[in-house]
């Protein structure tokens, strides 16, 4: 056996070896609940979810946690508001293997769900925003919930709410969107959700049906290594009981999706928004704005110039059902501002190829994306050095 063998070997080996203790030795991960006031069981609320991306806690300030923050401070303007943040992958929790591969993702799903089992009554409203692997996971959330409902506390009384929704989610994960398709169709007259005589009869727990106002998601990528995605979810040959429900639901009211238009890496290739289910009214929208994956959600330590423009961005489209003053704005972007190439971002481009993103024929690009490109060049870190190069700059400008 050559010596280069051996070395790609043992390299191999020290890398699952070290995944493996990673996965092992585990601390919990980051989550902030707040709060504002006026809390009561009589008047209806709203509730917030936050998943932020890979590496990302309230430290590496990307636009989920910028947006957390505004609407706490907004919070109880009109009604009473509670949040939960729960910070990405790969942060305190499995940091290598979440990183890496994805470890992690249903765990966060359960907590998220939890914190709207513990406090949903009729009539209050729910909104999810994430990032990157927590754009998949509030994709995910969102399809649990449209597929499965809430229990209702009645058929709660004691239970373990972490163990009662990971058998529901256990359940929805059998079915694939083709099972239910019908289904869809007669939702909105009978305000049921659609598994809710299985969980009834399965589990002894009756379940509300419940919409979601606005998911709101950047860049979203797959929660996933060890899968199989087309286009906008995880392939119908997925393994059985494995299958996350990231489709566009009818329950879902309004989908807002901001996505890179330079990310490169192919382990960082895109989930779009899956059109809408049949008989669904959904608003949805897809914007592709400039930068790299970090650059459109934030969370870069150097530059931050562009993350700002999908943020203010999302705040738009969610004015639109939820009031936010301007003065809760942030700063407008540099839409000429620096931009990073994130293929040498180590080790966030383990295992990636350079892959240039293909924009689909009735994509909606915005202008700050345009006025970049009638320029054409434009500052990005490469390697740590900030460089002028021709933009927009594809993976064969690099080679």
């Amino acid at each position: 056996m050559g010596s280069m063998m051996k070395i790609c070997i043992s390299s191999a080996l020290c890398l699952a070896l070290s995944l493996t203790l990673c996965a092992c030795i585990t601390a919990p991960s980051e989550e902030l609940i707040t709060s504002s006031d006026g809390i009561n069981n009589q008047q209806p609320k709203n509730l917030f979810v936050f998943l932020d991306g890979t590496r990302n806690n309230q430290n590496t300030a990307t636009n989920v946690w910028h947006l957390r923050e505004i609407i706490s401070k907004e919070a109880g303007s009109t009604m009473p508001t509670e949040t939960i943040y729960i910070e990405g992958v790969g942060s305190a929790e499995n940091p290598i293997s979440g990183m890496t591969l994805g470890f992690g993702m249903e765990s966060r799903i359960l907590r998220a769900y939890r914190f709207l089992i513990e406090r949903y009554k009729a009539g209050d409203r729910i909104y999810i925003f994430g990032f990157s692997r927590g754009a998949h996971q509030a994709r995910a959330l969102a399809g649990l919930l449209s597929y499965s409902g809430i229990p209702s506390r009645e058929s709660l009384q004691d239970k373990d709410l972490l163990k009662v929704g990971n058998r529901i989610l256990e359940i929805t994960k059998t079915k694939s969107d083709k099972d239910l398709e019908d289904q869809w169709n007669h939702l909105a007259h009978q305000r049921l959700p659609p598994l809710t005589s299985e969980i009834e009869s399965k589990l002894g727990l009756q379940t509300m049906y419940v919409e979601i106002e606005f998911l709101g998601i950047w860049d979203t990528v797959p929660g996933s290594s060890f899968k199989t995605y087309s286009g906008c979810k995880e392939t119908e040959n997925s393994q059985e009981g494995e299958r996350y429900k990231t489709d566009s639901y009818p329950p879902i009211k309004h989908i807002a999706h901001a996505v890179s238009l330079d990310e490169k890496r192919s382990m960082f290739s895109p989930l779009l928004v899956c059109p809408r289910v049949k008989s669904g009214n959904n608003t949805i929208v897809e914007v592709w704005f400039p930068g790299a994956h970090a650059d459109v959600g934030g969370g870069y330590e150097d530059y931050n110039d562009l993350a700002p423009i999908s943020l203010r961005w999302m705040l738009d489209r969610l004015k639109t059902i939820y009031p936010i003053r301007a003065t809760s704005y942030p700063p407008e972007g540099v839409v000429l501002g620096i931009s990073h190439w994130s293929m040498g971002d180590f080790p966030a481009n383990f295992r990636s190829e350079c892959i240039d993103r293909k924009i689909p024929d009735n994509a909606i690009i915005h202008p700050s994306m345009e006025e970049r490109a009638r320029v054409s060049s434009a500052r990005i870190v490469i390697n740590d050095q900030v460089l002028m190069k021709q933009y927009p700059l594809s993976c064969k400008d690099m080679q």
